[in-house]
């Protein structure tokens, strides 16, 4: 049933791909921007976790690695074509599980 599920799906997506598709081509260079909207606070949070199971002489040994950084964006003005960020870090932390112990917290200053 599963098998089916995803054939179908494929067969969806590959109709969709092959009959919705733009033929515009361009030889020149392309240029990507990002609009940041003028006086508005854009947040972003990355969150990452980092897991190492390793085997030495027969004695397994895991690692586990969680570390969070948050900020805050904000667009102060523009130089030519550059824009000029202000970048504020909200949220700072890391910690670290091993054999060793556990180490890390959050950064209450920076």
């Amino acid at each position: 049933m599963i098998l089916i599920s995803f054939v179908l799906f494929g067969i969806v997506i590959i109709s969709y791909s092959q009959n919705n598709h733009s033929s515009v081509q361009s030889n020149g260079p392309v240029q990507l921007k990002y609009n940041f909207p003028q006086g508005k606070d854009v947040k972003y949070l990355s969150s990452n976790k980092v897991v190492q199971s390793m085997d030495f002489d027969g004695q397994s040994i895991d690692v586990n690695v969680n570390t969070i950084l948050g900020c805050t964006v904000t667009l102060t003005g523009t130089a030519g074509e550059n824009l000029k960020l202000s970048v504020r870090v909200d949220t700072m932390a890391q910690s670290v599980d091993s054999p060793n112990g556990a180490t890390g917290e959050q950064l209450l200053s920076l």
